[in-house]
C-alpha cells in the first residue's frame, strides 16, 4: 500500500507544470492529466465537506443528524 502511494505521489507531482522540462514527450500528457484529475478530486472533496459542515449548522437539521448518527451505532 505503501510503495502505491509513493508512487502515485511522484506521478502526481511529476505531472505539475515546475517539471514540465523533465517529462518525456511520451509520458508528457497522460502526467498532466493525472495531475489535473487529482486537483479536482481534492478540490471536490474539500467542497463536499465543507458543504456536509454547512448542513450541519442548520438547526432544523439536528434531529435528523442525532438520528441517523442512533441508527449507525446501533
Amino acid at each position: 500500500m505503501f510503495r502505491t502511494l509513493l508512487l502515485a505521489g511522484f506521478a502526481f507531482a511529476w505531472g505539475s507544470p515546475q517539471f514540465a522540462d523533465l517529462r518525456p514527450d511520451m509520458l508528457d500528457v497522460p502526467l498532466v492529466n493525472f495531475h489535473h484529475d487529482v486537483k479536482a478530486v481534492a478540490r471536490d472533496a474539500v467542497y463536499a465537506v465543507q458543504s456536509v459542515d454547512a448542513v450541519r449548522d442548520l438547526r432544523f437539521m439536528d434531529g435528523y443528524f442525532e438520528y441517523v448518527g442512533s441508527r449507525l451505532s446501533g
